[in-house]
């Protein structure tokens, strides 16, 4: 199941008021039978994808999948801290071990260069000179009074905010989990970094006064559609996320959009509603990392299923109600009736008791050889 998080920032010391970035969070566990406004999980937003995108990368908005397979493996090996290099003093410089570390190994599903989608160059806006100075300022400050005490210590260094912690949250060296518990009237985000609980109203109530200053904010929630919208404003000065000042205005944007992300880039639709009855598109066992499970036949059968049932549940429907199913079975060295086993068991184990017309079809080849079944399913409404 994957999350878009689209955030949004503003200040009035940008050059270009706002940003917007794309963040695949990737699920664990995978929790279907939800409604689509659900978002209640345990998260990670760990990936390999930078936020801006690389030099060398300038033009290239998205990578192939030969390419993205490319580029996963260059930077996990890249960022193995395990490959000690150079003197002691270097060594010590790399702190922990690769063992400490969470970065991720895969670049996000829709394969993009860098989370930052607008704009066009995948380039966060630049400071101003004025919030450039400022910049300098604090560093330079920081730099003169770093041994007067704790205060002249960073917020990170300290454990007292990270600045991948959020809001905005980004993708970090480590600890990137998180949970989402929702109430009638809160939404709260726990998370992993520093631990922190942003608790999120839904109530209608207004930001806090313009004179009240937090850390992290002061953080409003409201729901667009199947879209929790956060606005936060009332930023400390204490803490900068990339040089914006105490006015930084922050708008995200979490969707659960698992078959939506999967289907955009080539301009299909995963089902079809005519009248009271859904029709679904062949889903295949491809996860919420857009990547076919590994396990063989039942494993991606098994996927298949939920996904179906995710489609369904996103239209208003239950998958008890489902009156036709139709898999699409890959060559493969077993005989018809041993895969046909497999996937009845991984059906009864999705939909127990369903009773459903079923057609089981061997074929030549599915669109990838890794793909082993796909399920055309439909539903009654």
């Amino acid at each position: 199941m994957d999350t878009f998080a689209n955030s949004r920032a503003s200040s009035s010391r940008r050059n270009t008021n706002t940003y917007r970035l794309w963040s695949i969070l990737l699920a664990a566990p995978v929790l279907f039978g939800q409604t689509a406004r659900d978002l209640e999980g345990i998260w990670s937003n760990a990936t390999i994808t930078p936020l801006e995108r690389p030099a060398d990368l300038a033009g290239k908005a998205t990578f192939t999948p030969q390419e993205a397979a490319a580029y996963e493996k260059q930077v996990v090996e890249r960022s193995n801290v395990d490959h000690r290099t150079g003197n002691a003093e270097t060594d010590v410089a790399s702190a922990y071990n690769q063992f400490w570390y969470d970065r991720g190994t895969k670049a996000i599903g829709t394969r993009h260069t860098s989370l930052v989608v607008d704009p066009s160059d995948g380039r966060v806006p630049p400071l101003t000179p004025e919030a450039q100075k400022r910049v300098q300022d604090t560093r330079a400050r920081m730099e003169e009074h770093a041994t007067d005490g704790p205060e002249g210590r960073s917020l990170g260094e300290r454990c007292i905010l990270w600045n991948t912690a959020g809001p905005p949250m980004l993708p970090g060296p480590y600890n990137n989990n998180f949970q989402i518990f929702e109430a009638r009237d809160q939404v709260v985000i726990l998370n992993e970094m520093i631990h922190d609980a942003r608790v999120i109203p839904l109530d209608g109530r207004p930001h806090l006064a313009s004179n009240i200053r937090q850390l992290m904010g002061d953080s409003r929630g409201h729901w667009e559609g199947n879209t929790l919208v956060v606005d936060t404003t009332n930023f400390s000065g204490k803490f900068s996320v990339r040089g914006s000042d105490e006015n930084l205005h922050l708008t995200e944007r979490f969707t659960r959009a698992h078959m939506q992300a999967l289907i955009e880039p080539y301009g299909l639709c995963e089902a079809v509603r005519h009248g009271n009855t859904l029709y679904l598109s062949g889903q295949t066992g491809m996860d919420a990392r857009h990547m076919i499970v590994e396990g063989g036949l039942k494993a991606q059968a098994l996927q298949a299923f939920r996904n179906i049932e995710d489609v369904v549940d996103y239209a208003g429907g239950q998958a008890s109600n489902l009156i036709s199913l139709t898999w699409y079975l890959a060559e493969s060295s077993r005989n018809m009736m041993e895969d046909a086993l497999d996937v009845t068991a991984a059906r009864e184990e999705v939909f127990p008791g369903l009773v459903a017309a079923s057609t089981a079809l061997r074929v030549k080849a599915l669109l990838t050889p890794e793909i082993l079944i796909e399920v055309q399913a439909v539903c009654a409404l």
